[in-house]
Formats: C-alpha cells, structure tokens, sequence
C-alpha cells in the first residue's frame, strides 16, 4: 500500500502532457509538482488545460499566479518552468521522484541519463530511447526493477493497443502476418501541402514527404514504427514476422488497426475470448475489451483500455492444423494511451515506496 503521495513532474504539456495531467490530478498516489512547457505564457497554459476541442470543456478551471497554476477550487500549486531542455529544470529542488517525459522531443531523449536526473525515474511517452526499458501496464510492467530502472519508456499508443493482443497470440506460435492501422492526425501536419516538418526534432524533415501534405482531404499512406516498439516491450523481433503499414486520416482522435496472424497451432474464437478474460482479471481494469456493439470510433473515446476487440468482425479459419486469424482493434491514442501510461506511474510509485 502506498502510504504517502510521490512526487511527479511532467516535462512537455502538449495533447498526452494534458491527457496525463488530468488523469493524475487527483490520483490518490502520486502529486504533481512542478511542469516543464515551453510555452511561456501561463494564462495559455491555463486555457489549454481548461479547454479542448476533442474532450469538451473542463470541470475544474485552472489559473495562474506568477510562477504557478492551480485550480479555482483548490490552494494547491504547481510549479511551471520554461526550459528548452529537460535536465535544466530543478526536479531535484521540488522533490521530484517520477518525472514523465512527453514532450516527444529526440534531445530530451539523449538527456535522460544527464547526472542531473540520477536517482529519479524518468518515463518517456515514445519508444525511441534504446536505453530505456520498455514497460506497458498489462504486458510486462512486473519486470521492473526497483532502484536499477530508472530509465523507463511506455511506448506509443499504436504498441499499447498492440502488444498485449500479439503476446497472447504468440502463445499459439505466430507464424507470419500483417498489420494495418488507422491513425487520427497529429499536431505537426499541415491543414495545407506544406514541408513534412518534424516534431521531435525541430528544423529538419521527415523522410516521409507525405506527411508534408495537407490532412483535411487526405488519406496518407505511411510506414509505422508500431511493431518496432512492440519487439522492445515484447523483447523478440516481432517485424521479422509481421509486416506493418499505416494510414494518417483526417479524424482527431481514436486509432484502429487491422490485425491478420497465421498461428501455427489451433485457436478457436471462444478460446481466444476466454484468454482475453484471463488476462483481464489479472487487473483491475480491462487491459483487452470485448466490444459487442455496432459502433464507430468516436463511441470509443476516452475509453482507457489498451485495446478494444471488435468482435463483429473476429474471423478465424483453420488450415490443416493451423489457424488464420483476423482482428480489428479500436484505441483512444490520447486519453486512452495515457491512461496506460498513469497506470505505469502508478505502479512505479508502488515500487518506490
């Protein structure tokens, strides 16, 4: 049992900072005490916590007083620091023990293991640290080391959604297959054709010229790095086995991915549901959901499973002693991602204390 809050610190206040924020404001575990955003005007920060296109209008309105923010209800302060770099903030000074990462920015990724931040578990929100140990609550955050991985990644949403679903496939010896996913746009595209500028690292462009055009009329074709992250969260080279693709859409929110597997050994469809049900009792929320409805992506947001299994359209077939099956997963890529990411911090605490 924890006994006592944790401190967290967030680095990097943009769509999963906020989503982060929000689901640990009043977690009963962890504190926030101090932010790190370039934005330097708080009383947009302030807006932009109360206020959001995709998930409506907040309950609880937050201000600003010189050097801090709080809500309107409560005395409670947090620290907000304007640092271009991560191990430039004073987490130390304000007890930070858990600091999260998601500004998404490659120099804060080579940062991490700055002296500075000896001591402090960082957790960063994207999969392209080699040196950080890949954890997604309901997978494999039980292999966490107390005081040995302080360095810690939980993943991207596609392997969030992903992850748990190929684990227990693999069970049955995945063979070979595909993987599509459907992926809402992102903050760095253009409403109109311009150059394919890249977020994590600002000033050069992605290879991907795609990108570059713009996303209202669009559907992009792109390559993914969804299956790159699963093999490190996993820890064998699932991409050796499946090949990926994915499509940028011009929607705001809520992934899907199309998964077809060939497994070496029989799986019916109420066999795979009973696995599903197993895993999900490990834990006190659904890691893997059931969805029975007739639904479209906008009934799953902010929905905080890893992953939803539409079982409309689960078509198994059996080969000779093998199987084929085929998988349409739903996942809200922002709340949804970041609630997985909270049960991290969460678990981490645990382990702290």
């Amino acid at each position: 049992m924890i006994k006592k809050k944790v401190n967290i610190g967030i680095n990097g206040l943009g769509r999963i900072g906020r989503a982060i924020f929000h689901n640990l404001y009043n977690s009963k575990n962890v504190d926030i005490v101090s932010i790190n955003e370039i934005n330097n005007n708080l009383e947009n920060i302030c807006y932009t916590l109360n206020y959001d296109s995709t998930y409506a209008i907040r309950e609880k309105k937050f201000i600003s007083k010189e050097n801090s923010i709080f809500h309107n209800l409560s005395n409670k302060s947090i620290k907000i620091y304007h640092k271009d770099k991560i191990n430039d903030v004073p987490w130390k000074k304000d007890q930070v023990e858990i600091i999260i990462d998601s500004s998404g920015l490659k120099i804060n990724n080579a940062l991490l293991s700055d002296k500075k931040l000896k001591n402090i578990y960082r957790i960063q929100t994207n999969a392209d640290n080699s040196h950080s140990k890949h954890l997604i609550h309901g997978v494999n955050e039980n292999t966490l080391k107390k005081d040995y991985d302080f360095n810690l990644s939980s993943s991207i949403c596609d392997s969030v959604a992903l992850s748990p679903i190929i684990k227990l496939l693999n069970k049955y010896k995945i063979i070979s297959g595909s993987v599509t996913t459907v992926h809402p746009l992102l903050n760095y595209q253009n409403p109109l054709d311009s150059k394919s500028a890249s977020w994590s690292s600002p000033g050069s462009t992605y290879g991907h010229f795609e990108l570059g055009r713009g996303f209202i009329n669009n559907v992009i074709p792109k390559p993914t790095s969804a299956l790159s992250a699963v093999s490190k969260v996993l820890k064998w080279k699932v991409e050796n086995k499946i090949n990926s693709f994915s499509y940028r859409i011009p929607t705001t929110i809520v992934g899907s991915a199309d998964l077809n597997i060939n497994l070496e050994k029989k799986l019916s469809k109420k066999k795979l549901f009973d696995e599903i049900n197993l895993l999900n009792k490990q834990y006190k929320n659904e890691i893997i959901k059931i969805s029975n409805d007739k639904l479209t992506s906008l009934d799953y947001i902010k929905n905080e499973n890893c992953c939803l299994l539409d079982s409309r359209w689960v078509h198994i077939k059996s080969i000779k002693n093998n199987t084929f099956i085929k998988l349409v997963l739903w996942y809200d890529n922002e709340w949804g991602y970041s609630r997985k990411v909270c049960d991290l911090v969460e678990h981490v605490a645990e382990k702290i204390l």
